[in-house]
């Protein structure tokens, strides 16, 4: 996440790490402007996409996923959480009825966003739509990478591109359906699954 979130801002990271010394990690940003800049017009809350769907944000980062819970609540959305992959299918099994499975990509457990969304659609397939989210520049190839059409919001992003972005994610047509089980270029073989289940 920090080493994604810097280098989207044109910095760089180095480790110094010695046995008996321990670890020093430098970041190092860009100089920030001095002169003065205007602020960005504010976007009205009635200029954002809206919904009413039932959405599963599935994220890792406790205040990530607190922050992202409450702008979707105000956007009209009805949201449920999971801190991980495996507590995500826990909730889908259980059979909540879910519009759209928001999900990061990179997550501890051992099971990434990308296996997370083939395994929903496994156990239910036609039931809901996916929209990936990920700081890491190097997803949105591997989305890219995969059979059918996966959307990737890249972190960090502002309440009108979430809110944009959900929109989008939920009105695509049924013809740009289909999670693959793996991304193509690793060596394995792509599966996807049927076609009930956008992306």
């Amino acid at each position: 996440m920090v080493y994604g979130f810097v280098k989207q801002s044109g910095g760089h990271v180095r480790i110094d790490s010695e046995i008996g010394r321990g670890t020093v990690v430098e970041i190092y940003l860009p100089l920030a402007s001095t002169q003065d800049v205007d602020p960005p017009p504010v976007r009205q809350t009635a200029e954002l996409s809206r919904g009413g769907e039932s959405i599963l944000m599935v994220e890792d980062h406790a205040a990530l996923l607190e922050l992202t819970e409450l702008q979707l609540t105000a956007l009209g959305y009805r949201v449920r959480t999971a801190e991980n992959g495996a507590a995500a299918l826990l909730l889908i099994e259980s059979g909540l009825e879910i519009d759209l499975l928001f999900t990061d990509i990179v997550m501890p457990g051992g099971m990434s966003g990308y296996e997370l969304a083939a395994r929903a659609c496994a156990f239910r397939p036609g039931g809901f739509k996916v929209l990936f989210t990920s700081g890491f520049a190097g997803d949105a190839k591997g989305a890219a990478a995969f059979s059918g059409y996966a959307p990737l919001l890249p972190k960090p992003y502002r309440k009108y591109e979430l809110a944009n972005a959900m929109r989008d994610a939920l009105d695509r047509p049924p013809e740009t359906n289909g999670v693959p089980v793996r991304p193509k270029g690793d060596g394995a073989t792509v599966t996807s699954a049927p076609a009930s289940l956008s992306v």
